[in-house]
């Protein structure tokens, strides 16, 4: 199923500073959140195996690590990056 009923979600503050996190019911999928900032962005994650090579391939094409891999209180490891071009990619393990 693409879209849950709302019932199905968990929110709540936090990890992060002015972040709200969401969360689907156990087994359900990958949950998500929200960041409040100056500038809007969207960004998309993709699960790998292994976040730091995977960083270290993404510096070595002329990219930069914006978040090392950091794990967050669901258990959940991501990091994020950005491409030479100001575009944000998210990483999850």
């Amino acid at each position: 199923m693409l879209f849950r009923h709302p019932s199905a979600w968990q929110s709540e503050p936090g990890p992060f500073p002015n972040y709200f996190s969401l969360a689907l019911e156990a087994g359900a999928g990958l949950g998500g959140g929200f960041r409040q900032e100056d500038q809007p962005e969207r960004v998309f994650y993709v699960k790998v195996a292994d976040l730091q090579a995977t960083l270290d391939r993404v510096v070595e094409a002329g990219g930069r690590v914006v978040i090392p891999p950091t794990s967050v209180p669901s258990g959940i490891y991501f990091a994020l990056f950005e491409d030479p071009g100001g575009n944000r990619t998210g990483l999850v393990r």
